[in-house]
């Protein structure tokens, strides 16, 4: 189990990570800011809880290759950053969080891969109509997005309500898939899952938005993370900027993201996938638990499977010095 070791503690080192979208100075949708060479640069709460230090080496200059454009996809305009050059590898996040929270990852895979970077369909700077989104529409998205970009096929890896997107992309459109990686993942949900979306959903209406991460916090992290002082001190401090954060996702957003997962079931459809595929997640996740890794392994033919013992939700972050190098053995494998 591996723990963030003074992390955060300056955050000019993490720039690398965490500076971009322009000089405007103001925040974007689920994220505050940091201030560095007289800009101010967004960043993403559910970063902001704790990573490890050696981070620091991969950068102290903002990322090179970065583009910052928008297409338009599926009737919408879907806002997207790249990331290093090579084949292409598309990156599908979570609910609530853009495409940005990819950083600790894409600086890893980056090169290797020419990283496309997502802001999702309600979150970000991509649109956010109304809901309720489906799985299927988020996945026809990135099918619009890589015929945009010209990319007839790519490596595709997801996280959460991102896997369950990349689930749809290679059911729906299984020729430009070439292998994916499915990360905290499921192909349906059990009426404990289906209680904790509905409360999720009932605590971003109602609650302060520190509180709301405050419960955030809760489901994707474990007992050693909150254990460890520096990863302690730096979620507290995520909670404070969470405060202060003047433009958060959209309630309408969340609730359209969050129905997309609610009504997502491929049990039926997952035999069907022919790429190769990692599934990956913690045996402690209490959001997405591991017997729903363990049945789309199952389902799906020749799936790999690995789960983190001791690790959540966040078992990316928590495990992160193992989990990077994982993938990208894996990606380049495949």
């Amino acid at each position: 189990m591996l723990f963030c070791d003074g992390l955060l503690s300056s955050l000019p080192y993490f720039t690398g990570l965490f500076a971009r979208r322009g000089d405007s100075g103001k925040c974007f949708p689920g994220f505050f800011t940091f201030a560095w060479r007289g800009r101010s640069f967004p960043l993403n709460p559910w970063v902001v809880l704790g990573l490890k230090t050696d981070l620091c080496s991969l950068k102290t200059e903002p990322p090179l290759n970065t583009t910052m454009p928008h297409v338009s996809t599926n009737g919408i305009q879907m806002f997207y950053e790249e990331r290093g050059s090579g084949e292409p590898l598309i990156c599908i996040m979570g609910v609530t969080a853009p495409g940005g929270v990819w950083e600790a990852h894409a600086a890893e895979w980056s090169k290797h891969f020419r990283c496309i970077l997502g802001d999702n369909r309600g979150v970000g700077l991509t649109d956010k109509p109304e809901g309720p989104y489906t799985t299927a529409m988020m996945a026809d998205d990135y099918a619009g997005l890589m015929d945009q970009l010209g990319i007839k096929q790519a490596r595709v890896v997801g996280c959460s309500l991102g896997s369950v997107v990349a689930q749809q992309l290679a059911i729906r459109h299984p020729e430009k898939v070439k292998s994916m990686i499915l990360m905290c993942t499921w192909a349906r949900l059990d009426r404990f899952s289906l209680y904790t979306w509905q409360h999720m959903m009932k605590c971003k209406a109602t609650m302060r938005p520190e509180d709301f991460m405050h419960y955030v916090q809760m489901l994707i992290f474990t007992k050693p993370w909150f254990d460890n002082d520096d990863c302690w001190a730096n979620m507290q401090q995520g909670l404070k900027d969470a405060a202060t954060n003047a433009t958060p996702q959209p309630v309408h957003a969340m609730e359209a993201q969050a129905a997309a997962a609610i009504t997502h079931n491929t049990i039926s459809d997952l035999k069907n996938v022919k790429c190769p595929t990692l599934v990956i997640g913690g045996k402690d996740d209490v959001f997405t638990p591991k017997w729903m890794g363990e049945e789309v392994a199952a389902t799906i033919p020749g799936a790999d499977l690995h789960l983190y013992d001791k690790a959540g939700h966040a078992f990316h972050w928590e495990c992160l010095a193992d989990f990077n190098p994982r993938t990208t053995e894996w990606l380049l494998k495949h």
